[in-house]
Order: structure tokens, then C-alpha cells, then sequence
């Protein structure tokens, strides 16, 4: 979750008490968990001693009892198969802090799930970007592919049939896609410029966790060595 503060409210982007700004409390659970980049350490560990990486299955427990549960599934019941998700993290179940750059923090939970602020709104999708790679840059590099209808170049031939698939289907070319982000602001107007800037430092996220990433390669997620 993302949240981007007031301008000039504080010099940094300091994180808000549990609470803040929420619309009175949410709940949610996700099988797969947020994990994040598993590196060739954590894969090969895995095929050895079938320890999962952090974060990786450690809400799978809440969403297979709930299939238990009904009937007789009470309001009570529900902190037992959804964790808490309200906006802020609860100073006990605080995991890490990061800064990818002076305008956003972003705090982790004993989920590993990231909660964004941003001093901007540029700042805030600035660490969504950043954060999104972070935990998913493998997957994202494989929708990339995949929308690109490239991904047997990425992946391997066995997805040709998919790659045939995506290009009859939607056969978009690279200038298509930026004759679409460039008439943002002519179909939209401000909300377009908007979109564009948001687009803008989102990527910009990615790239900085990326560079990071190429540096100390333990960020790397493992996929890239595997195939």
C-alpha cells in the first residue's frame, strides 16, 4: 500500500502510526504470501531441504482453514483466516525499514508486505516501483515478455503457442504502445500529464532497485540464473 503525504509536511517521509488516514480497518490474505525475489541461495536451498523462502508461504495456513470453516464462519472468526491490513504497521510487528531515496520510506511487516510513503506523490510511486521490484522482478519481467509476445525468447520455445496467441490476438508494436502513452494528455488532460509522471517515476523505482540489484547480485532474484 502506498501513501503519498502532504507536501512540506515533514523534510523526510516519515512512516504514519498505525491507523492513519485508514478507513477503519482491512483484512485481506494472500495464499502465495508477498514474499519476494527468491535468489539461487534461496531456490537451491529450497530443492535441498524444502525450506521456503521468508515470506513465502506464511498466510497459506489462514486461507486453507477458511475452506473449513463454513458453515458457522462467525464475524469473530474472520482475524483467524485474514491477517490485519490496516494502513500503518503495529511497532511490534515492524520487520525493516528502507529508503531508496530521501522522499520515501518504505516499512515492512512481519508479513514482509511494504507499506509506501511518500513525502509526493512522485515519491510514493517512486517506492511503489522500487518496492514492486523488490519483490516481484522476475514475474514482471515475464508479463513484459509475455505482452511483448516474446516470451519464448525470455523463457523458452515451449511458450511459442503462447507467443503466437498474445500477437494474433493484440498485435501491438512498440510504437503503438508509445503513441498510447504519449496521447495521455490530449485524451485526458491533466489526469493524462498525470498518468505519464506517475508512469514516469514508478519506472524510475524499478530502475533504481535494478541498478542496486546488478551491484549486489544476492538481490538478484535466482530465476535469471536458472534459465
Amino acid at each position: 500500500m502506498a501513501l503519498a503525504l502532504p507536501t512540506g509536511a515533514m523534510a523526510a517521509a516519515p512512516p504514519q502510526p498505525y491507523g492513519k488516514h485508514d478507513a477503519g480497518g482491512f483484512r485481506n490474505v494472500l495464499p502465495p504470501a508477498q514474499g519476494a525475489n527468491a535468489s539461487l541461495q534461496d531456490i537451491i536451498a529450497f530443492q535441498a531441504t524444502g525450506r521456503m523462502p521468508p515470506h513465502s508461504d506464511d498466510q497459506l495456513g489462514m486461507y486453507t482453514n477458511l475452506a473449513y470453516a463454513v458453515p458457522g464462519l462467525k464475524r469473530s472468526d474472520i482475524p483467524r483466516f485474514y491477517k490485519d491490513a490496516t494502513f500503518g504497521v503495529k511497532p511490534g510487528n515492524l520487520e525493516s525499514t528502507e529508503s531508496p531515496r530521501d522522499d520515501v520510506a518504505i516499512i515492512r511487516d512481519n508479513f514482509g508486505v511494504p507499506h509506501i510513503y511518500g513525502k509526493t506523490r512522485p515519491g510514493a510511486m517512486f517506492g511503489t516501483g522500487y518496492a514492486t521490484a523488490e519483490d516481484r522482478l522476475f514475474f514482471m519481467d515475464v508479463l513484459r515478455h509475455a505482452g511483448r509476445a516474446e516470451l519464448s525468447s525470455f523463457a523458452g520455445g515451449s511458450n511459442a503457442g503462447m507467443d503466437e496467441s498474445v500477437w494474433s490476438d493484440t498485435p501491438y508494436r512498440e510504437a503503438d504502445l508509445r503513441v498510447q502513452y504519449d496521447r495521455a494528455p490530449s485524451l485526458y488532460g491533466r489526469r493524462g500529464v498525470l498518468i505519464q509522471h506517475d508512469v514516469q517515476n514508478y519506472v524510475a523505482g524499478i530502475n533504481r532497485f535494478i541498478a542496486e540489484a546488478c551491484v549486489n547480485q544476492m538481490r538478484l532474484p535466482g530465476e535469471y540464473d536458472l534459465i
